[in-house]
């Protein structure tokens, strides 16, 4: 048995809680430019309706907290054995080892928000605004499978929404030194058994037979709005050949 005031147990509460809110800070960065690529590229130019809004936002947030689950499964493991197998001197490496995935994971969803912002903005003009999928990362460094309308050059380019993009994850990447509440509800065991079922719940993104799936972004005829509801980050290993297009 776990001594449940220990200070391993409260550290590992602590570093468990920390990682929590250090990706809900992501989240609120996935919004952020939905919010802000939808008032650019629909808002002032195309027609929609208010529901197709809410739904954009919606299934949206149901993409990134899905995200959210995934990269959550490893800091969880770190977080288990830290309670029940490692000594104190090794949970504070695995501390170290969790929050450094987190910060990979920070500077990942960077290079992809850094290499899809001015993709989608400069593609919607072709009528064909899509997020990066694998194969348009990989065109990044093989010349011969250039889509026609993919441009290397505007990427050295230095845009007001890549200034936003660097702003924000100097805000966010403040929150590693922050202090946060414990998660911790009272006992342990019943607190991990409820953090996986709400992990399970995000990476699932919706209580039924199917997990979230790309026709669920499929609600309006405008293929922005549509567009806008995934989260790049979850398409990055679809393909465009087994992704239908509108």
């Amino acid at each position: 048995m776990i001594n449940e005031s220990g200070p391993r147990n409260s550290e590992a509460f602590e570093f468990f809680s920390k990682s929590v809110f250090l990706y809900l800070g992501l989240i609120l960065l996935f919004q952020f430019f939905r919010f802000y690529l939808f008032q650019n590229l629909v808002f002032t130019k195309e027609s929609f309706s208010f529901f197709e809004l809410f739904q954009m936002f919606l299934w949206g947030l149901r993409f990134d907290l899905c995200v959210v689950g995934f990269l959550l499964f490893p800091v969880f493991i770190l977080f288990l054995l830290a309670l029940f197998v490692l000594n104190n001197k090794q949970a504070k490496y695995a501390f170290v080892t969790g929050y450094i995935f987190i910060a990979a994971m920070y500077v990942m969803t960077l290079l992809v928000y850094y290499f899809n912002l001015p993709f989608i903005i400069k593609n919607s003009s072709f009528g064909i605004p899509y997020w990066m999928r694998w194969e348009d990362y990989k065109s990044l460094w093989d010349l011969s499978i250039y889509p026609s309308y993919w441009h290397f050059d505007y990427i050295s380019e230095f845009h007001s929404y890549q200034l936003i993009l660097l702003v924000l994850f100097t805000t966010l990447l403040s929150l590693f030194i922050g202090n946060f509440p414990s998660l911790k509800i009272k006992k342990t065991v019943p607190s991990i058994v409820i953090y996986l079922l709400l992990m399970v719940l995000m990476a699932r993104g919706k209580i039924g037979q199917h997990h979230i799936r790309f026709e669920d972004s499929r609600f309006s005829k405008n293929n922005i709005i549509n567009e806008l509801s995934l989260n790049p980050l979850w398409l990055i290993d679809k393909s465009k050949e087994q992704l239908s297009q509108d």
